[in-house]
């Protein structure tokens, strides 16, 4: 024999736990949900003042080799890969980045003070094989 009493209490339960997930998910209003919030707060991104697309050839060469730039300026490199495995490397810009055959990574650079730094490919045989090139940062009055 099924008691009613125990019924409804199971089914009382049962709309409880279903009222508690869903307030804890944010779907019992329209608009609170994390992704609802996230999405209508302002997001500061600064954008970049130049754009250089970088490619890295397996002909061990980056085209182009040398960039130039201004102290403090954001500047947005794309490397484009070739059908091998490159990278970026460049301690004094504090950039190491893989670029897989095929692949477009983008990466945003703040130029540091004056002076040339150096880039190359770390990969083997990549650097010794003339994979290098230069960032020159210098005042644009300079050039």
């Amino acid at each position: 024999m099924v008691s009613r009493v125990g019924t409804w209490r199971g089914s009382a339960v049962l709309v409880g736990a279903v009222a508690c997930v869903l307030m804890l998910l944010g779907c019992a209003r329209p608009g609170s949900s994390p992704a609802a919030r996230a999405a209508e707060t302002p997001v500061y991104a600064p954008k970049p003042t130049a754009t250089y697309f970088i490619h890295l050839l397996d002909s061990r060469r980056f085209d182009p080799a040398v960039l130039d730039g201004e102290p403090g300026q954001l500047v947005k490199l794309v490397l484009v890969g070739d059908k091998q495995k490159h990278d970026l490397t460049s301690p004094g810009l504090n950039i190491n980045l893989d670029v897989l055959p095929g692949r477009v990574e983008v990466i945003m650079v703040e130029l540091p003070s004056s002076g040339v730094y150096e880039f190359w490919s770390a990969q083997p045989g990549d650097r010794e094989g003339g994979m290098v090139g230069q960032f020159r940062v210098e005042p644009a009055a300079a050039r």
